[in-house]
Formats: C-alpha cells, sequence, structure tokens
C-alpha cells in the first residue's frame, strides 16, 4: 500500500516541533516526531561521513527513543530491525532502492497499521537531503519553517546540542541552510512550501488551512481552529535575542546570516490574509 509521505523540517529551534504537532493533529495522519535516521544515520553513512559503527549506535538511540516514540510504534520498528538493518548495510543497493525500502519499514509498515494514509514526519534536517528524498519517493513533499536567525542562536546557545559560540552558530546556520536552498531550487514550489515562524504566529488559522491543502488533507474548520490554537499557545518567544544577545553578537549574525535570510524569505509563504 502507498502513503502519501510529508516532511517537515528546518533549523533547530525554528518551529519545527510547534508546526509538526499542529499539522499531525489531522485524522487522516500520521505523525512520527523526529525519528531522524535519514538525516542522522542514513545520508551520512552513504557520503562516507559517518562510520558503519555510529551509524548502527545511532539507530539504536532513534529506533528506541521513548521520549518521542510510543511503545506501539517502537515495538514495530524492533519486529523489522533486521531488514532495517540489512537494507542500510547491505553493499551493491542502489540508493534510492535504499531509502525506498527504508522509509516503507520505517514510515509505510505503521503508517498503514494505523489506518492511515498519510505520513507526517518532523527532522529539521532532512531539508538538507530533500531531493535525494524526492528521488526515491516522488510523492514526497515538503515544508520548511525558518526564523529570524538571532532568536535561533539565542534558543540554540542554551542547549547542551547547541554550538557554543554566536560565531560557531554562524557557521552551522549558513552552511545547513543553504544546503537546504540548494535542496528547495531542485524541487520547486510545487511540491515544497517555505514558512515563516512569525508568519505562522501572526495568521496561524489561514496557514494551517493552506498547509493541509498543501499535504493533500481535506480542511475542516473546526480542526484548523484547534490547530491554530495549539500555534498560538505553544508559538515559542518571538524576539527573544533583544534580551539573550548582546548588541555585538546581534549585529554578528545579520552580517553573516543575513543573505541566506534574505534568499529564504525571497521564497516564503506571504502573510495569508
Amino acid at each position: 500500500m502507498e502513503i502519501a509521505h510529508r516532511f517537515i523540517g528546518g533549523s533547530g529551534r525554528s518551529g519545527t516541533t510547534v508546526l509538526f504537532k499542529a499539522l499531525s493533529t489531522h485524522p487522516d495522519c500520521f505523525g512520527i516526531l523526529e525519528i531522524q535516521i535519514f538525516s542522522v544515520c542514513v545520508f551520512p553513512l552513504l557520503d562516507g561521513t559517518s562510520s558503519e559503527k555510529r551509524c548502527r549506535e545511532c539507530l539504536d538511540f532513534c529506533l528506541t527513543d521513548r521520549r518521542k516514540h510510543s511503545d506501539e510504534l517502537i515495538a514495530s520498528w524492533a519486529q523489522r530491525r533486521t531488514e532495517i538493518d540489512a537494507t542500510l548495510f547491505t553493499s551493491g543497493i542502489a540508493e534510492a532502492a535504499r531509502i525506498r525500502r527504508l522509509a516503507e519499514l520505517v514510515f509505510t509498515v505503521p503508517t498503514v497499521n494505523a489506518g492511515k494514509r498519510t505520513l507526517i514526519e518532523k527532522s529539521p534536517g532532512i531539508v538538507r537531503y530533500a531531493a535525494r528524498m524526492k528521488r526515491a519517493l516522488p510523492n514526497a513533499k515538503f515544508i520548511n519553517i525558518h526564523r529570524d536567525p538571532r532568536d535561533v542562536c539565542a534558543s540554540m546557545l542554551t542547549k547542551e546540542w547547541g554550538p557554543k559560540t554566536v560565531h560557531n552558530f554562524c557557521d552551522e546556520y549558513v552552511k545547513g541552510m543553504s544546503e537546504a536552498f540548494r535542496d528547495y531550487t531542485s524541487i520547486g514550489h510545487s511540491d515544497y512550501l517555505v514558512v515563516s515562524l512569525e508568519r505562522l504566529i501572526q495568521s496561524p488559522e489561514r496557514h494551517i488551512e493552506l498547509l493541509w491543502k498543501f499535504f493533500d488533507l481535506p480542511v475542516h474548520d473546526d480542526l484548523v481552529k484547534a490547530a491554530a490554537a495549539m500555534i498560538t499557545r505553544d508559538g515559542g518567544n518571538l524576539s527573544r535575542w533583544k534580551s539573550d544577545l548582546s548588541t555585538a553578537d546581534a549585529e554578528m549574525i545579520n552580517e553573516r546570516c543575513g543573505e541566506i535570510t534574505r534568499r529564504w524569505m525571497d521564497v516564503t509563504l506571504a502573510a495569508p490574509q
């Protein structure tokens, strides 16, 4: 059974989680929160930037993370772990065929078991590999949500896993967002939408309606209102950089991240009226 693959990504701390939670409330969807096996395990292994040992350790974590996944979902992956490992680590399999089979094992089986036809999966880094995912899964669609990079930096600096300095943040942000933009241009807006967190919070109902339609899902007013209320409640602290960053740090981010930010803003969904 074929399912519709729908992915949400973007820079970390940019609103990917709140958008995922809102969109996955649709009753026709099955949501998987940040399994990340493609962006963190599969593509780094295929590209030679991660070892098989590291990839196996990553899989062990991603497929058993009870903070994000239900016991039922983890059990489904455990039942297919031998097949997942064989698909990933057996040589001689073409990349697209490998991705399709992994997607079937990780995404399609639990989605079908839940009686759904549409998967929504959120992994921030997936947008850096969107073109390769699209080649393997032709029906895939992507949403990239971005946020004022000064706010992204202010949030990331509080995280143990985040960059240690503003300089390091700028390096990582520009690299990641530039790679994602390359893939956006190769796919085009018919299957890839770009959303601003600030605009999403400004007009949540119209955004939710448009994004569900983009994902080929029916729209109902009561569902839209409930999802929009979630965005309003959990959308985050806009302009936190004003209190969390020094003037010099904010200016550095504007200078170093300004060009890639403008490129993304040029293709961002306009604030619906």
